[in-house]
């Protein structure tokens, strides 16, 4: 249960990342065996254990790499593994690539849910190498304590051996003749040799009896044997003249007591860096020690536990609980339990005790308890059981049926839509087979699709009618590990919706008009061939949309598009017109008319929308429309026409009439006469200036509907003007800057573009201001629908505010003290109507005056644009 609950967490990305470079970079060899006992993975390691790389292993048999007596060993043992349901470790001996054998100790673990085997190798040369040593070294032992332990010898002065006998050649593998006649110094080990020979000088000298303990003596076999030796100097008696040895061999003993060492040793690193946290307590119940973990895990100092009870550190309850293990731990059993602890910080801390005792010749000795903090896991485990109840929740919520079936399609989960659609009861039904549920279903279209998802693992959708209860429903199957899972929705309506549009797509084919017919929602459910011919999309293309997602466009009338959604929404019949937008994106005109079509309840369930192509009827209305502004304002033009020749002519006329009346009665050769003929040359002059600007004024109005337009290049109009009025600009030191792209082409009259630019230009001019030095600016900018024009100076500027709109008309003049006719923004105003242009102004006294003038775009635009100052 442990390790499933833990598998969440292991399953965390950043946790697999570290898992996967562990396995990586590790000296082990980690790998896979399929339940066949293929290698499916193995780690980078093999390479440099076995030789092999990875993808020489992967795909063969693991048993094909051993030796082959541990063949059917380690087959037998893999076979037995999936019952056994345990790991398991396998010694073996495996065949390195260069043709070597590789001793290997295995730890495999079998995992039913995968069936797959997994491994874990290591090398284990050193290992088979010390377990070698050990049995030698044991056997020579059992032989010495069969056989004896002395061993005895005579020594000369000089430590030469004279006599070998006892068990020397038992315990150290010499014959007599390989010792005698040595120096015994030669066989000792050099760490040792400096003692062994003080304590032979010392003996020489003055003693009569020395003993040394543990010392290294070689062997016949070349390995060093530990020794306690006796020695007594008989050089002086008679009988013996020899120095007498008897040596014991405490090789085995000097063994069990590193063993003894190496043991303790791995006791206390088992004990004091057990990530655990381990405590010991004497057979009173006090706690004999604790290791490092333990501390950080409560935080409890040493003073606070050592020598004192568990209740210490724990509660009343808890150290109950404790004590009642502790005396069946103290019987002999090993017990496991659970206990909530607070560490001294407060945190509850949930841990798995295990605690058992500890024996010496049949003695407990104490109590060792190993806690584990599991507060993680179980808190874990509380988080699935909540997400697995919100899970249940979430799929009851659900507003479609759903249900989930096993591999056998046993009901598993149904929730209550399941059981209301399909009338069946839950609890029953679980653990059943649908076919035993819905025995009129077996086979067909549910099964069909059950053996599709099956074998392509992939989610299938389809519809189906359910007999029993004589409804259509729309199935969706999505694949599970261990299953499937189902979802349903009643469609019946909407297949008697569909078989109703049939019908109705039957009448509506014949009809030459659009006809839409789209659901409540205004989505479209079918349109008819005169809807395809006239807007160019198919049913497949529209399906599920609204008319609105793809006719309407950038030009069509956003209120009205406003109009007709709030008319959807009033569910009432309504008619409109609307821009819309062909799949081709042609613009046209169209009128539809709307009728929503309710059930029995009055609940609308559709809407028929019948659509009218009204392009002609629309140009048509706006070419009345435009013929009535042109009358409009060629009434205006015959006004000002009117005043012009009935105020601008009367004037001069009548003084030249009144002139030439006068010279007739005037003497030739008086002075009055030369004056009178003087004021009748300025008369016809006066006539002549008004007739001129009547002929330009009247060339404009009959050119409108005849004049020749095309592409013109705006920065070299500017440029012509410019040149024009270079003698004016230089004159009067005016600074002309312009701002226009290259390649700014405007469609137009090339005349009428230059007088535009040039009577503006001669008014910045004519009305500069003498007080800063005159600047003009000239600078465009394009769009798809305009090349705007800014044409700005710094001029003297006038009262927008008392002009009013009186700024382009007819012979106005804000400027009294300055010579002009009041004509050149007449006829710039004029012009630009003429080309379907707009102009706009704007002034202020004392700061300057603004134009921004509007002209159709022409081919050739590129480039940003580019300064250029006159001066």
């Amino acid at each position: 249960m442990l390790n499933q609950i833990d598998k969440p967490h292991m399953g965390a990305d950043k946790n697999q990342n570290v898992f996967e470079k562990l396995v990586r970079h590790s000296s082990l060899l980690h790998c896979v065996l399929n339940r066949s006992g293929i290698f499916e993975y193995v780690s980078d390691a093999s390479a440099s254990l076995l030789g092999y790389a990875p993808e020489e292993l992967t795909g063969h048999a693991f048993t094909a790499f051993l030796r082959s007596k541990d063949v059917e060993r380690t087959q037998r043992a893999l076979e037995q593994l999936p019952h056994e349901q345990q790991a398991t470790t396998i010694d073996t001996c495996f065949h390195h690539k260069s043709g070597h054998e590789v001793p290997m100790a295995w730890s495999v673990t079998w995992s039913g849910q995968e069936e797959e085997f997994y491994c874990v190798g290591r090398d284990a040369t050193e290992k088979w190498a010390v377990r070698r040593k050990v049995k030698e070294k044991e056997e020579l032992h059992e032989a010495l304590v069969e056989y004896g332990a002395d061993m005895l010898a005579l020594l000369n002065e000089e430590g030469i051996y004279t006599y070998v006998g006892g068990s020397t050649e038992r315990i150290l593998g010499y014959t007599p003749p390989q010792l005698v006649g040595k120096r015994v110094f030669d066989f000792i080990h050099p760490d040792d040799r400096h003692l062994v020979e003080g304590s032979f000088i010392s003996l020489l000298q003055q003693n009569d009896y020395v003993k040394l303990q543990r010392f290294r003596f070689k062997a016949a076999a070349g390995d060093w044997r530990w020794v306690d030796t006796a020695l007594s100097n008989q050089l002086k008696n008679k009988s013996i003249q020899s120095l007498v040895v008897s040596s014991r061999d405490m090789t085995e003993q000097m063994q069990s007591r590193t063993r003894l060492l190496e043991n303790e040793q791995r006791y206390r690193n088992l004990f004091e860096k057990n990530p655990d946290a381990v405590f010991l307590q004497h057979p009173d119940g006090t706690v004999a020690e604790v290791n490092d973990a333990f501390n950080q895990l409560l935080g409890f100092g040493q003073d606070k536990i050592i020598g004192k009870p568990v209740s210490a550190f724990m509660s009343e309850e808890s150290a109950a609980l404790c004590s009642r293990y502790f005396e069946q731990a103290l019987l002999g059993s090993t017990m496991r339990f659970d206990l909530e602890l607070a560490s001294q910080s407060g945190d509850r801390k949930i841990l798995d005790l295990t605690m058992y005792p500890l024996t010496v010749q049949g003695s407990v000795m104490g109590i060792e308890t190993i806690a584990k903090d599991i507060t993680a896991i179980v808190r874990s485990y509380e988080t699935i059981q909540q997400q697995a109840q919100k899970l249940n929740t979430i799929l009851e919520s659900i507003t479609d049926a759903f249900f989930t079936l096993d591999h056998n399609l046993r009901f598993t989960f149904l929730n209550s839509e399941a059981e209301r659609l399909l009338d069946i009861d839950r609890h029953k039904s679980l653990g059943r087979s649908i076919w035993e549920v819905f025995p009129d279903e077996v086979g067909g279209m549910f099964n069909d699709y059950y053996q599709q998802v099956q074998a392509t693992k992939k989610a299938a959708s389809f519809e189906t009618s359910l007999k029993r209860k004589m409804i259509w429903l729309g199935v969706k199957f999505y694949p599970l590990e261990d299953g499937l899972s189902v979802y349903l929705v009643d469609i019946t309506q909407r297949v008697k919706y569909e078989n109703e549009l049939k019908m109705l797509s039957l009448v509506a084919s014949k009809t030459t008009n659009g006809i839409v017919i789209m659901n409540a929602q205004g989505e479209i459910q079918w349109v008819n061939e005169g809807f395809t011919n006239l807007n160019g999309y198919t049913l497949n293309e529209v399906f599920g949309k609204r008319p609105s997602d793809f006719l309407q466009g950038p030009k069509t009338d956003s209120e009205a598009a406003q109009r007709i959604f709030e008319k959807y929404e009033a569910g009432e019949p309504f008619s409109e017109e609307v821009l819309n937008y062909k799949k081709t994106g042609e613009i046209f005109w169209v009128r539809f008319e709307v009728t929503p079509v309710r059930d029995n309840d009055g609940k609308i369930v559709r809407f028929i929308s019948v659509q009218t192509d009204i392009t002609a009827q629309k140009a048509a209305d706006e070419s009345q429309a435009q013929l009535t502004r042109d009358l409009t304002q060629q009434n205006r033009d015959l006004q000002q026409f009117t005043y012009i020749v009935s105020h601008n002519l009367r004037a001069p006329v009548a003084n030249a009439m009144g002139l030439a009346h006068l010279l007739n009665i005037l003497d030739r050769t008086s002075p009055n006469f030369d004056t009178a003929l003087l004021n009748l040359d300025k008369s016809m002059a006066a006539l002549d200036t008004i007739l001129k600007d009547l002929n330009a004024i009247l060339s404009i109005g009959f050119n409108k509907g005849t004049l020749s337009q095309g592409n013109v290049d705006f920065g070299q109009i500017c440029r012509e003007a410019v040149e024009s009025l270079h003698e004016s600009i230089g004159a009067n030191g005016i600074k002309v800057r312009t701002e226009i792209a290259p390649n700014t082409f405007v469609y137009g009259n090339r005349a009428y573009l230059f007088s535009i630019v040039y009577n503006l230009m001669s008014n910045a001019i004519k009305y500069r201001s003498p007080e800063r030095r005159p600047e003009i600016t000239v600078k465009t900018t394009t769009n798809q629908q305009w090349v705007s024009v800014i044409f700005s100076d710094n001029g003297l500027g006038f009262d927008e505010e008392k002009v009013g709109d009186k700024i382009f008309r007819l012979y106005q003049r804000f400027h009294r003290d300055i010579e002009g006719r009041g004509l050149g923004l007449f006829l710039v105003k004029t012009q630009i109507d003429a080309m379907g242009g707009e102009i706009k102004v704007s002034s202020t006294i004392g700061v300057g005056t603004q134009f921004q003038i509007h002209l159709r775009p022409g081919n050739g635009h590129d480039g940003e644009s580019h300064a250029q100052v006159v001066e």
